[in-house]
């Protein structure tokens, strides 16, 4: 009986935490203001991400304006597993399409490399989350997408 009592406490605190994990995107942002010049913090995207029995593929188109570059960060502060990042020049029906950049995210980094967009276009932000290691548990995170623009001289 005490074994499932602390099990349900344990839950509870652990489901607490992981709903958390989106909450700090403007503390994320605010950091992240010197490492985005001389472009300016146009917004901000957080991604909840849920590690279950199954992998999944979350992809988020970004159109590039012509005029202007732009530069994406990508910081987290808790992710629980890795989780790769990929741009594309297309969307992931596509039967064929380029990889621009690429980084895979590990427990404990909080920032990928930076990637620039200098060219007009519709591009796409892959993120590949695998399944959990642990399928007792359920894993959260969240990945924050910075985005800084500038005109073109």
């Amino acid at each position: 009986m005490r074994f499932k009592l602390f099990l349900i406490i344990f839950i509870i605190a652990f489901s607490s935490i992981a709903n958390a994990q989106c909450k700090s995107g403007k503390i994320m942002v605010k950091a992240s203001k010197a490492e985005m010049k001389p472009y300016n913090m146009d917004a901000y995207v957080d991604n909840e991400l849920i590690y279950g029995k199954q992998p999944k593929t979350i992809e988020t188109p970004f159109t590039a304006y012509s005029g202007e570059s732009y530069k994406l960060i990508f910081a987290s502060d808790n992710v629980p597993q890795g989780i790769s990042i990929g741009i594309y020049d297309k969307n992931k029906r596509a039967k064929t399409r380029k990889e621009l950049y690429k980084y895979d995210f590990k427990v404990g980094d909080t920032r990928a490399p930076v990637f620039e967009i200098k060219k007009p276009g519709n591009y796409y932000i892959q993120f590949d989350v695998p399944p959990s290691d642990d399928e007792k548990v359920l894993k959260k995170g969240c990945m924050y997408t910075m985005i800084g623009f500038k005109e073109n001289e």
